[in-house]
């Protein structure tokens, strides 16, 4: 339930689609920035939880992830561009073959990853590493100082005019 302070209502934004009582129907309720987007997590049928997008203004709720994994902790970047969250979708085994004299079965440990949904088509992952299509802004300290250095040699210049700059 989403109380309304203003209008003095309560709305419905979510139920357990199972009818269970005993656990709640969403989970990791989290606003956006600018307080017209909620995010959190909603039991599916097959008990997976998803990570669904709630529009406060219009009511309309939207699946961010898929009910075929487990996803959950969903939070907004301070910007409100992105939505990070930890799936349960990493599933690649340990175990490097299963064929062998004891077919072992395969073992999946380290599942859980953190995910970055852009919430723009333009945006690129602040965590991707530069290259030619996205070179690297320059740092502002890096800034000071070449204009420190640069300082530095005009003064260098201003005091001996005879003096070549290197």
């Amino acid at each position: 339930m989403a109380y309304n302070v203003a209008a003095r209502t309560n709305k419905k934004i979510a139920a357990s689609p199972n009818g269970d009582n005993d656990s709640p129907a969403i989970a990791g309720l989290r606003w956006s920035p600018d307080s017209r987007w909620l995010t959190f997590g909603e039991n599916a049928l097959n008990n997976f939880q998803q990570i669904m997008l709630y529009n406060v203004a219009t009511g309309v709720k939207t699946p961010l992830t898929t009910n075929r994994y487990n996803s959950g902790a969903a939070c907004w970047s301070s910007d409100g561009k992105w939505i990070y969250f930890v799936s349960d979708r990493a599933l690649k085994s340990s175990v490097e073959s299963p064929w062998g004299s004891r077919l072992p079965d395969p073992f999946f440990d380290r599942t859980n990853k953190i995910y970055a949904l852009p919430l723009r088509k333009d945006l690129v992952s602040p965590f991707r590493p530069p290259d030619e299509l996205h070179p690297p802004e320059p740092d502002a300290h890096e800034a000071v100082s070449t204009k420190t250095e640069s300082a530095k040699a005009d003064e260098k210049q201003k005091e001996n005019p005879l003096r070549h700059p290197k």
